[in-house]
């Protein structure tokens, strides 16, 4: 066989085994994208990495003009792997919303920042900044919007905060039991109290 050809096959093979492009369909339920690499070639269905597929398993779908790293073994275009994303920082200041701090500040919180963000901007996110760890929640719908945040700080303790701009319901077949070593303060517009058999005070 043509040496040549051998060296020219080599070299072609190499460059397509890892490739970068861009989410051009989508199969939901097959879990499987078609993707536009740099030269225009568009690939046929393949499979998209998780971290998990067994009888515990995780589910995340590409989206449309997603940037993602493609690997072809040994080199063929019709046998690829989709491996991941490519970060795309946070242009859009969706990570540390509402921030006045300084580009050196806010570029100190990210590294310890996990954070997910969703297409109707509701989010997750944990900070294991060392001086205060910080698990925050928040779930929108338009105007309104629900957030559970837990800070843990070395001077104050763990707080645990619930807001939300709907009804706060607590529904148990069993026991509701509300301690502290500390006071408990209620307030409110009124106050209703519902039951079916005895109140006692103590």
């Amino acid at each position: 066989m043509d040496n040549n050809f051998l060296l020219i096959e080599h070299d072609r093979m190499l460059s397509n085994m890892v490739r970068i492009g861009l989410v051009e369909e989508v199969n939901y339920k097959k879990a499987r994208a078609k993707i536009k690499l740099e030269d225009d070639f568009a690939t046929y269905w393949l499979p998209w990495l998780t971290r998990k597929a067994g009888a515990s398993y995780e589910y995340w779908a590409l989206e449309k003009e997603e940037q993602v790293v493609v690997v072809f073994p040994s080199g063929d275009l019709n046998q690829g792997i989709i491996i991941g994303s490519i970060c795309k920082g946070d242009p859009d200041n969706k990570l540390i919303p509402n921030s006045t701090s300084s580009k050196e500040d806010q570029a100190s919180k990210l590294q310890t920042l996990h954070k997910v963000v969703y297409k109707d901007e509701s989010s997750f996110s944990y900070d294991c900044n060392k001086d205060a760890h910080n698990f925050f929640l928040e779930i929108r719908d338009n105007s309104n919007k629900a957030a559970i945040e837990i800070n843990a700080d070395p001077q104050k303790g763990i707080s645990i905060n619930i807001k939300g701009s709907g009804e706060l319901n607590f529904i148990s077949e069993g026991e509701i039991n509300i301690k502290s070593s500390q006071a408990i303060k209620i307030k409110g517009k009124s106050l209703d109290i519902e039951v079916d058999e005895v109140v006692q005070v103590r």
